[in-house]
């Protein structure tokens, strides 16, 4: 008798407790986010138009439903995302801190 890993797979994706806790790992990358970049929601009204859902938030979390996997994404909608990140590694430093 062998399992079939990837029933097994779908069955556990699917699971309440495995969504909730991905979607809470979401959450929590992106208080880290926002709490070693404290500026990353000012942004010019001219920039904060192109928000167009969560315009209050510039880090945005979304569900993806590409997959049968349960995955969030996790969205700086910033200009100066990409310096900040090459200045001092503000990503990277707050994914390392909710492992």
């Amino acid at each position: 008798m062998s399992l079939n890993y990837g029933e097994l797979f779908k069955q556990m994706a699917q699971a309440p407790q495995v969504r909730e806790g991905v979607a809470d790992k979401a959450e929590q990358l992106r208080d880290q986010l926002e709490t070693r970049w404290k500026n990353v929601d000012d942004v010019s009204a001219k920039q904060r138009a192109f928000l167009r859902d969560e315009a209050g938030r510039v880090v945005k979390v979304t569900e993806s439903t590409r997959s049968n996997r349960p995955t969030h994404v996790v969205t700086v909608r910033h200009p100066g995302a990409v310096a900040k990140q090459a200045k001092d590694g503000f990503v990277t430093k707050s994914v390392k801190a909710i492992e």
